[in-house]
């Protein structure tokens, strides 16, 4: 009897450290799937309060020192509004990149684009400097220059159609001027404005005539 109550003791014991050890890993996995849970709440309930208000950032936070101050923009724009070539004057800075749009009156010549394009960038520089404004300084980062010298904002069938454009990258030794309503090639600016025209028809592209080929002598052996 004493043999069978001793068993029965140390069974018992067995039990209750294994209950324990098994309590001990359930609180374990319970801590570990709380940590990503409460992570994961943590997350959508800011995102829920902070639903509706705008995230904030400059990405350029140390860089465009100095910067170009309106009070410069104004005085550049009466400047360049004071040329007897231009009808209107538009600027405008768009985070890193000043862009300036010169509106040219009707009877000013082709041959005279190219001329005030260079009158107009040479005001510009002077109001801000180029090694100032549009070339880096180390590790910041300056402005970008984008100078648009047209007589029409875009193409209208019957009258010439000038659009010159002046690009000044702060990566830029020297500028890069380009005649962007001159097409570098004739031929295909010209198929594709056809090709263009039958798509606003509601027209397929015109079929290609095939040439027959020529037929060419069968020499009888003798």
């Amino acid at each position: 009897m004493t043999e069978n109550k001793n068993k029965t003791k140390k069974t018992k014991a067995k039990k209750v450290g294994t209950s324990r050890y098994s309590l001990l890993i359930i609180a374990v996995m319970v801590v570990l799937l709380a940590i990503p849970l409460y992570i994961v709440g943590d997350i959508l309930y800011n995102a829920y309060i902070r639903q509706g208000v705008p995230i904030v950032g400059n990405r350029y936070d140390g860089d465009l020192d100095p910067a170009i101050t309106n009070e410069q923009m104004n005085t550049l724009k009466s400047q360049l509004q004071a040329f007897e070539e231009i009808e209107r004057v538009d600027i405008n800075l768009q985070t890193s990149t000043l862009k300036i749009f010169l509106d040219v009156k009707p009877d000013v010549l082709h041959e005279n684009y190219t001329p005030l394009m260079n009158k107009a960038y040479e005001t510009v520089v002077a109001a801000l400097p180029a090694d100032v404004y549009f070339t880096p300084n180390g590790e910041v980062t300056m402005y970008d220059l984008e100078l648009s010298v047209f007589n029409q904002n875009e193409r209208v069938e019957g009258q010439e159609f000038i659009f010159f454009h002046l690009l000044k990258n702060a990566t830029m030794e020297t500028p890069l001027i380009q005649e962007v309503s001159a097409a570098k090639n004739q031929e295909v600016a010209d198929r594709l404005r056809y090709e263009q025209a039958l798509r606003d028809l509601g027209e397929d592209e015109a079929p290609v005539e095939e040439t027959p080929a020529e037929e060419t002598p069968t020499e009888e052996t003798p």
